[in-house]
C-alpha cells in the first residue's frame, strides 16, 4: 500500500519654503533645467516602478520556461531509460533461467516450454530461444517447428555477450529488431519499444545507446552526435543547443544512456503564453501573476497530472504475489502490488510514479484506494482461508498520517480479517523517529496487523537497533538473495543478515527469489518465508487465489 511590495513615492525637494516662489521669481534657463531634469527623473523612476516587476516577471517567465522544458525532456529521457533498463533486466533474466536449466536438449518439449513462460511473463521480450552459430533452432513462438537465419553478430561484449542490431524476420518484415544472444540462447526484443514512450509533442527526438561501443540502439528525431559526446562520462547532461533542448541519462545499471530533445520553438510557445497574462497587469498584480504563474507550471507537472488523471479515471488496480513456505512450498499468502495501466494502454512502472506521489500530496489519496481495491479484492479470503496472510506497503509519510489506523480498521472490516491476516510493510525510513515509530507500531500491532520491514538493508537501520521495535517480520531485499551463490564479498551479507534475524526471534521473508539454488539456501539457512519468480509472478487475485489453493 503505497500507503508548494511596496510602492515606492518619488518627489522632487525644493530649497524655497513659499509655495508661491516658482510664481514670484522670474524665471530663468537653470530654473526650466532643473524642473525638466526633475520631472525627467521622476518619470523615469515610475517608469521603472511600473515596468520593473513586469521585465522581472518576464525574464522568470523566460526562466521558468526553459527550466520546465529541460525537466520535460529529462522525464522523457528517464522514461525511456526505464524501459531500456527493464528490457535489458527480463532479457537477462530469461537467459539466465534458461541457461540455469542445464537441459540436455536445448529445444526440448519441457525448454521450449520454459521459453514460453518466459516470453509470457516478460512485458519487452517478443521471443526467445536456442541459437546455434547464426541460426535460431527453436524459439518460444514456434517450438521446433521453424528456424530463422539472425545473420551475423555485430559485436560482442566483455561479458561474452553477442548483439544483432538490426534484425528482419518473416513475420514482421517491416520492423527492426535487436537480438541478444548468450550461453547459447537469445532474446528478440522490438527495437522501437524503449522509445515507444508517452509524450506531450509529436516531434520529440529519442534515442537510447550503448556507450562502450559508441551505437545508437533505437532512435526517432534529430539525434546529433555531439550531443552523445558531451555526455563525456558524466551521470546526465542538460543543454540548449542549435535550436533543441536535450536531456541524456545515464543507467544506473549498465552502460547505456537515452536521450530526449525538444525544438526550442516549445519554449518561446510557452513564453508568449505567459506574456499575454503579464503584459496587462500593473505593478503589484505582474508580480502577483508572476508567482501564480510559476507555482502552476510547478504544479502542473506531466506526472502529478498523469497521476490525478489515473486516480479520477480508476485506473490503478492491484496485482498479488505469492508467499510460500520454504519447507512445504505451501502458499502462506501473497504481497498486494499497486499497479496502474494509462487508459492508451501504456503500463506505468511503480519505481517511476510512486516517488511523484510522496513527493506530492497525492500519496496518501494512493494510499486509501490502496485500500479499497484490496478490500474489494479479498473481501472473502479471510474466511474461506484463514491461515493466509495479506502483505501491503506503507509509506513514510502515511505511516505517521493520522487516519492510518482507521484506513487499516476499515481493511480488515472490509476483509473479515483476523488477527495476523493482514501485514502492514514499513520501510526504514519509517522508523527514523524512534519514538514516534513505537507509538505507531504499538497501535498498529493492537489493531491485529502484524509489522513487517521491507527492503531490510538497504537503508540506514541495523537489526540491533531494529531490537528496540516490535517488529515482526523483516524482508531481505532481492539485492541480498541475488548474491547467493556468487563469490563476491556482498554474497556474505545474506547469512549474517539471517544469523542475526534468529539471534533476534524475528521471522523472515526473502524477496526476489528466482532460482531453486537460492531456494534451497535460504531454506536451509532457516529462512521461512519467499517470493520471487520462482514461485510466481504479480498477478490479478484470481489468479494468486487459484495458485493458492492449488499448491
Amino acid at each position: 500500500m503505497a500507503l508548494i511590495p511596496g510602492t515606492q513615492i518619488f518627489s522632487g525637494s525644493s530649497r524655497d519654503k513659499n509655495p508661491f516662489s516658482a510664481v514670484l521669481q522670474a524665471p530663468t534657463r537653470k530654473t526650466y533645467s532643473l524642473t525638466l531634469a526633475r520631472k525627467l527623473i521622476i518619470w523615469f523612476f515610475v517608469a521603472v516602478a511600473i515596468a520593473g516587476p513586469v521585465v522581472l516577471a518576464l525574464h522568470q517567465a523566460r526562466s521558468v520556461s526553459l527550466q520546465a522544458e529541460m525537466d520535460k525532456v529529462t522525464s522523457y529521457a528517464l522514461d525511456v531509460q526505464n524501459r531500456a533498463d527493464m528490457t535489458t533486466d527480463q532479457t537477462d533474466a530469461g537467459i539466465r533461467s534458461l541457461a540455469q536449466s542445464k537441459a540436455t536438449d536445448p529445444c526440448s518439449a519441457s525448454q521450449i516450454k520454459l521459453m514460453r513462460q518466459i516470453d509470457l511473463s516478460s512485458s519487452y521480450i517478443q521471443a526467445i530461444g536456442h541459437v546455434e552459430g547464426e541460426t535460431m533452432i527453436c524459439s518460444s513462438i514456434w517450438g521446433n517447428r521453424e528456424s530463422f537465419n539472425l545473420g551475423p553478430v555485430d559485436f560482442t561484449s566483455k561479458r561474452g555477450i553477442k548483439f544483432r542490431t538490426n534484425v528482419n524476420f518473416p513475420f514482421d518484415p517491416a520492423s527492426k529488431y535487436a537480438v541478444i544472444e548468450r550461453d547459447g540462447y537469445a532474446a528478440i526484443i522490438h527495437k522501437q519499444l524503449p522509445i515507444d514512450a508517452t509524450t506531450q509533442e509529436k516531434d520529440v527526438s529519442l534515442a537510447t545507446m550503448w556507450l562502450d561501443y559508441g551505437q545508437v540502439y533505437a532512435s526517432k528525431g534529430t539525434i546529433k552526435p555531439e550531443w552523445i559526446k558531451a555526455l563525456n562520462g558524466k551521470k546526465s547532461i542538460q543543454l540548449v543547443d542549435d535550436g533543441y533542448v536535450v536531456a541524456i541519462v545515464r543507467s544506473p545499471k549498465y552502460r547505456a544512456a537515452s536521450l530526449a530533445a525538444l525544438p526550442k520553438t516549445y519554449i518561446n510557445q510557452r513564453i508568449n503564453e505567459l506574456t499575454l497574462f503579464l503584459l496587462p497587469v500593473g505593478l503589484v498584480c505582474g508580480l502577483l501573476l508572476a508567482i501564480a504563474v510559476f507555482y502552476l507550471i510547478r504544479s502542473q507537472s506531466s506526472m502529478q497530472a498523469f497521476l490525478k488523471a489515473g486516480l479520477s479515471r480508476n485506473e490503478f488496480f492491484m496485482h498479488y504475489q505469492p508467499i510460500v513456505d520454504l519447507t512445504t512450498r505451501k502458499c502462506v499468502g501473497a504481497e498486494a502490488l499497486l499497479r496502474w495501466e494509462r487508459a492508451n494502454g501504456e503500463p506505468m512502472r511503480p519505481e517511476i510514479f510512486i516517488p511523484v506521489a510522496e513527493e506530492s500530496a497525492l500519496i496518501h489519496s494512493i494510499t486509501e484506494r490502496v485500500a479499497k481495491l484490496v478490500g474489494k479484492d479479498a473481501q472473502k479470503v479471510f474466511a474461506e482461508h484463514p491461515d493466509f496472510h495479506l502483505a501491503v506497503n506503507v509509506s513514510a509519510a502515511d505511516f505517521y498520517a493520522e487516519d492510518i489506523l482507521q484506513i487499516l480498521h476499515s481493511l480488515k472490516e472490509a476483509t473479515a480479517a483476523g488477527a495476523g491476516n493482514l501485514m502492514v510493510e514499513a520501510t526504514e525510513r519509517c522508523l527514523m523517529d524512534a519514538s514516534a515509530a513505537k507509538s505507531v507500531i504499538t497501535q498498529i500491532r493492537a489493531a491485529g496487523v502484524q509489522i513487517a520491514l521491507d527492503d531490510f538493508g538497504t537503508g540506514y537501520s541495523s537489526l540491533s537497533y531494529l531490537d528496540a521495535f516490535q517488529i515482526d517480520y523483516i524482508k531481505i531485499d532481492k539485492s541480498f538473495v541475488d548474491k547467493i551463490g556468487i563469490d563476491a564479498p556482498t554474497s556474505y551479507v545474506v547469512a549474517h543478515i539471517i544469523e542475526m534475524a534468529k539471534s533476534m526471534g524475528m521471522k523472515m521473508i526473502a524477496e526476489g527469489v528466482e532460482t531453486e539454488e537460492q531456494a534451497t539456501y535460504l531454506r536451509e539457512h532457516g529462512v521461512h518465508y519467499a517470493q520471487g519468480w520462482l514461485f510466481g509472478m504479480p498477478m490479478p487475485f484470481e489468479e494468486f487465489l487459484k495458485l493458492a489453493t492449488t499448491r
